[in-house]
């Protein structure tokens, strides 16, 4: 396979892994599948933000105290668009996949194609397995 007949598929992949974590996501959570609290007070914390508090009841405390989360003013326009605990998965599950394609763009420098695609593949599998929320909440 030419290295062009290659290029045709780097898009096809990346637009399959949003869509595949996408969904997969979406199922998990509609079937109650976030056992921990970490989806709860981020949604509230953002839709707090929204009305202009910075203190979720969750908590009791301002939401900067626990980290310096500054970039959730940064998200807080894709939010109010959509306020929804779903919103925030696909800003992340969107992060990950651009943050994927640069580093591919990257390694196509300085690898060639062929082994920046397979470093893809790889890394596709493997470390986008973050998005499901690890298993640390399990009993």
């Amino acid at each position: 396979m030419r290295d062009q007949d290659l290029e045709k598929f780097v898009l096809p992949f990346f637009v399959f892994v949003l869509m595949f974590w996408a969904v997969t996501l979406t199922v998990k959570y509609f079937c109650f599948g976030y056992y921990d609290w970490d989806l709860a007070i981020y949604n509230q914390a953002m839709w707090g933000l929204s009305r202009g508090t910075m203190t979720p009841s969750i908590w009791g405390i301002n939401f900067f105290s626990n980290h310096a989360e500054y970039i959730s003013f940064l998200l807080l326009p894709f939010y109010f668009i959509a306020q929804h605990p779903l919103t925030l998965i696909y800003l992340k599950v969107l992060a990950h996949v651009l943050a994927g394609y640069v580093l591919f763009r990257m390694a196509v420098e300085r690898l060639g194609l062929r082994p920046a695609f397979v470093l893809a593949e790889d890394a596709g599998c493997k470390t986008l397995g973050c998005l499901d929320g690890g298993r640390s909440d399990e009993r």
